[in-house]
């Protein structure tokens, strides 16, 4: 099982039984409408690749990450944000 549409295309084409999260719910769940609100997911599953249209650099070394983070370019630590709200964090 995953949440993107790609990967579950890829492991079918190697014959391996997979399903996205999206399709599971609408299937298995349609007792529990909201189901699929409350997880964020609205109409059909669209995901986008983010590293294709430029929303995130690839992946860096690690002492590339470590350097930027020194000078003030990246940040370490904990992301939390709470699953309701994107504009509050989790304590």
């Amino acid at each position: 099982m995953t949440n993107s549409p790609k990967p579950s295309e890829n492991a079918k084409s190697h014959g391996i039984e997979s399903q996205t999260i999206f399709d599971f719910i609408q299937d298995n769940c349609k007792d529990m409408p909201d189901l699929l609100d409350y997880l964020g997911f609205s109409g059909t599953m669209e995901v986008e690749d983010e590293t294709e249209n430029g929303l995130f650099e690839k992946h860096i070394p690690q002492a590339d990450a470590v350097s930027k983070v020194k000078k003030g370019e990246l940040f370490e630590g904990k992301l939390s944000i709470a699953r309701d709200n994107k504009e509050e964090g989790n304590h």
